[in-house]
């Protein structure tokens, strides 16, 4: 025979608790949702980062060259992913992400960071970041362009060019001049053409890939990829 366990006549039916009722969970907007608080501090601390990125890619490429520079910083960089985030069998991996997501990533940061390592003064490094902070905007539109739903392009384009805007006055600040980076741009074209490439393709890659990837995070594999391309042009 087996023990019987006691009955807690104050627990509460799943009736009572809300957890069959189609709308138990609206209450807390944190529940029933996909929302990873970690990823979020993951994304706001990945935004610091990303502004002394071009610092970084700068300094280095000052003391190494750009392509030297560049290379040496994707080398420590994936030498550092597969110590804190080996990734899983890349056989695991479906083959269109490995393929079409693996080419956008080393296009992109092969672009932009080539292409803050090839500006000649810090304005222009400035500059050359002011474009690649493009591609927030063009995810925006492309997401909407995406979604199928009507008129989504047109209500996104207001509120991308505000951001755009706000950007450009908080990197630029009073020290952006528009006829000084037009002649900037004319007299060397290549980093502002790769800042643009980048912001375009990593628009794309961050619209198309989670649906392609399958839950697979080929970061670190992308990451190494992206040395040895650089390693390669240097």
């Amino acid at each position: 025979m087996g023990r019987l366990e006691p009955v807690n006549t104050n627990q509460k039916s799943p009736s009572d608790s809300g957890a069959n009722h189609p709308t138990g969970n609206s209450c807390n907007p944190l529940l029933g949702h996909a929302i990873s608080h970690a990823a979020t501090l993951i994304g706001l601390f990945a935004i610091v980062l990303w502004g002394f990125m071009a610092g970084l890619v700068r300094l280095v490429s000052e003391s190494f060259g750009a392509t030297l520079g560049s290379a040496l910083i994707y080398t420590v960089g994936g030498v550092m992913l597969f110590i804190v985030r080996r990734p899983k069998p890349i056989r695991e991996a479906p083959c269109k992400y490995l393929i079409a997501g693996g080419l956008m990533f080393i296009a992109y940061e092969a672009s932009i960071s080539l292409s803050i390592g090839l500006a000649t003064t810090n304005a222009q490094s400035v500059e050359v970041s002011l474009v690649n902070y493009l591609w927030p905007t063009l995810l925006v539109l492309m997401t909407a362009a995406v979604s199928h739903k009507r008129g989504a392009v047109a209500k996104a384009i207001p509120g991308a060019v505000i951001a755009t805007i706000g950007v450009a006055m908080a990197v630029g600040g009073e020290s952006l001049d528009m006829q000084e980076a037009v002649h900037n741009i004319a007299s060397n074209p290549l980093p502002y053409v790769l800042a643009f490439v980048g912001a375009f393709i990593w628009a794309i890659y961050a619209t198309f890939t989670p649906s392609l990837s399958g839950g697979y995070d080929g970061t670190t594999i992308f990451f190494c990829c992206v040395a040895v391309v650089l390693w390669t042009i240097h």
